[in-house]
């Protein structure tokens, strides 16, 4: 679980992003502007006091803190040289605090807080859910869904799904970015199902941290013409070992006697054909002894 705490930003010192300094949350809502974590820099963390909100937490920044008339001579992004009284709470700031594993994150406007749900989100590639979701289908679930609202419990962007099809006839589902399901109940957020998603956390957590442990002892062992595209070294050590004839160091694991050419076999065949058709001399014949016996 994440420690209790709060965390300043500020917008970042960007040419683009010059005309949003100081603009109350009306000029952002009336300019289709989004309040995210990727135009903000952090600038400023600490921790909570017991039972303090975040507007008890305003009020004792903007006490510790520069007055906002000096709000345009502070920096925008955290320094290691300067120190906390170079920073102030100004209009157009976002204040996120963490309680309990629970971050929410509000925009300062001049004279209230206004709360951000969607503040931290910040799609992962491949992210199948968003704040602005609508017309999804869920896995195991009827017809389409969309998002209404979004949690960030212990790090982790977390999506308030409801039924376009059925509406409050049918429960809010809780989802991740993958879309993958945490709970379901009639009341959405409330005190149990996030402690029912925290212990769903841990456990998906302990998962993943014992399968990176264990992910050495689980390489599957490898058959023989496998550990030799792999490692070749491996096979030809083995064959050293195992061969008989020294010129069969070619991968394959084995005794037998080298093959011939088909060369030398054809070559082999004339050779054994010549000699089964050379005439047979025929023996010497005594033509004298021939003759007499013929007279005979």
């Amino acid at each position: 679980m994440i420690a209790d705490g709060f965390e300043l930003y500020k917008l970042k010192n960007d040419g683009q992003l010059q005309e949003l300094q100081f603009r109350p949350y009306r000029y952002l809502r009336e300019h289709g502007i989004a309040a995210r974590i990727e135009s903000y820099d952090l600038v400023l963390r600490g921790e909570l006091k017991d039972h303090e909100n975040v507007k008890m937490l305003k009020e004792r920044l903007s006490k510790e803190l520069p007055s906002a008339e000096h709000a345009r001579s502070c920096g925008s992004e955290m320094d290691a040289a300067h120190d906390q009284a170079s920073f102030c709470i100004n209009v157009g700031d976002v204040i996120a605090i963490t309680r309990k594993g629970l971050t929410t994150a509000y925009y300062v406007d001049p004279t209230r807080l206004i709360l951000l749900p969607d503040f931290f989100h910040q799609p992962a590639s491949g992210a199948l859910i968003t704040i602005d979701t609508d017309n999804f289908p869920l896995d195991g679930r009827k017809g389409s869904w969309m998002t209404i609202d979004t949690l960030r419990i212990d790090g982790k962007n977390l999506f308030l799904m409801q039924s376009q099809d059925y509406g409050k006839d049918a429960p809010f589902v809780i989802v991740d970015e993958a879309g993958k399901e945490f709970a379901a109940d009639k009341n959405g957020f409330t005190e149990d199902v996030i402690e029912q998603i925290r212990s769903s956390l841990k456990e998906l957590e302990a998962r993943q941290t014992a399968s990176t442990i264990d992910a050495p002892d689980k390489k599957p062992k490898l058959e023989v013409w496998q550990q030799y595209f792999e490692n070749g070294e491996y096979l030809r050590a083995a064959e050293i070992t195992e061969e008989q004839n020294y010129n069969m160091i070619d991968g394959t694991m084995n005794n037998r006697a080298p093959r011939r050419s088909v060369l030398e076999r054809l070559q082999e065949k004339q050779t054994e054909v010549k000699g089964i058709s050379a005439p047979v001399p025929f023996p010497e014949i005594n033509l004298e002894n021939d003759n007499e016996l013929i007279r005979k």
